[in-house]
């Protein structure tokens, strides 16, 4: 399909700018989660690219994109996003991209932190360029949150993470986790 191709276009050319201003990139959701969980990007239907990224890279990540051709980001508002919200969403050619600085917006009340992400992190190949991802269980809790945080009003988000349990997952740590951020109900 023309449109995930141009998803993962749009995603190299992402990742490489941020790359390149020295980001740690980690690559959510849409063509990676695609080729990770049913071994093709095609397979997974996506409509924007998901990106997290550390909080504190967030202003220099806007800038490293803009020269990459993304438009959008409002500086101005910066300040209150990243204290309120857990998202930027840019675009470039119709394709929208959504720089993640946490999982869920505080209003939400999941204290679920991406920081212990960072030590844990795997990478994944797709088409021929190398994506950090999430640990599965990491990946696993994120994703969960994401399901809960829009209230599971998609099949395909169940299905993902049925896909994801068949593969090898430490479950103290995934339990640990959820225990800690008090989110074991998610």
């Amino acid at each position: 399909c023309s449109s995930d191709l141009g998803l993962v276009s749009e995603l190299r050319r992402a990742h490489t700018a941020l790359s390149g201003a020295g980001i740690v990139a980690v690559a959510f959701k849409g063509p990676v989660l695609g080729e990770q969980l049913y071994g093709d990007p095609a397979l997974r239907p996506s409509v924007d690219i998901d990106i997290l990224l550390r909080r504190c890279d967030v202003p220099l990540a806007l800038d490293a994109l803009r020269r990459a051709g993304f438009e959008g980001g409002d500086r101005r508002r910066l300040s209150a996003y990243l204290d309120y919200q857990c998202e930027i969403t840019l675009t470039r050619r119709r394709v929208m991209l959504e720089l993640q600085w946490a999982l869920a917006p505080r209003y939400y009340s999941i204290p679920l932190s991406a920081e212990s992400f960072w030590g844990r992190l795997h990478s994944v190949s797709l088409e021929g360029h190398v994506y950090p991802v999430l640990s599965p269980e990491d990946q696993l809790l994120a994703l969960l949150t994401h399901g809960a945080k829009h209230q599971w009003s998609r099949l395909l988000w169940l299905v993902d993470i049925r896909l994801l349990m068949r593969r090898p997952v430490e479950w103290d740590q995934v339990l640990d986790d959820a225990r800690r951020a008090r989110i074991e109900r998610l």
